[in-house]
């Protein structure tokens, strides 16, 4: 699991309800649940944002953003500059999301993005602090949307899912390999 279950804007929460019906066959199974979000979001090599770089051709990677001084992501330069036009369909297509774009230009060349992937939206931010030419996240807010075209970045939300998923698979390979024990990656329809 990536997200875990428990976080601050939920609450104490007791087992019941729907929340129950998905944790409660755990319980009774005697399985172990484990989460491993931040840490897998910037793993340098087989992190979410990582492995989306290089999804992109994106080269010369090193750590980017910021959650309590520790990274939460990755920056770089693509290795063939993109519109971002351009950049937005090839999303798209790795993703097999749909893309919003916040853009002062879309024609306008991309040489250098920073990805923070899920809902890092107002992270956009640490991309022009860093001079970069594009940010990449899962999801945007109106306000971002439009702060950050202000701010002459290209902005693209990808989905928080869809930006997530690339990270876990190839832990998951390298689990397999390493350990030699079975793996299965499970999908969701989640459209955020």
């Amino acid at each position: 699991m990536h997200h875990g279950l428990f976080w601050k804007f939920h609450g104490a929460r007791a087992i019941t309800g729907a929340f129950g019906q998905r944790i409660i066959p755990i319980i009774k199974n005697d399985m172990n649940l484990f989460a491993y979000h931040l840490p897998l979001d910037a793993h340098p090599t087989v992190g979410n944002a990582a492995m989306l770089g290089k999804k992109l051709g994106l080269t010369e990677q090193f750590p980017f953003g910021d959650f309590k001084g520790c990274p939460t992501g990755i920056k770089g330069k693509l290795s063939h500059p993109m519109t971002a036009k351009q950049l937005e369909e090839t999303l798209k297509s790795i993703l097999n999301h749909n893309v919003i774009l916040a853009s002062p230009d879309n024609s306008r060349s991309i040489n250098t993005l920073g990805i923070i992937t899920g809902g890092a939206n107002s992270d956009w931010h640490l991309a022009v602090k860093a001079n970069l030419d594009a940010y990449i996240t899962g999801e945007i807010s109106e306000h971002d949307w439009h702060e950050s075209q202000e701010n002459n970045i290209h902005m693209f939300a990808g989905g928080h899912h869809a930006t997530e998923q690339f990270g876990i698979q190839e832990l998951m390979k390298k689990t397999q390999e390493h350990f030699n024990i079975e793996c299965f990656y499970i999908d969701s329809k989640n459209p955020a």
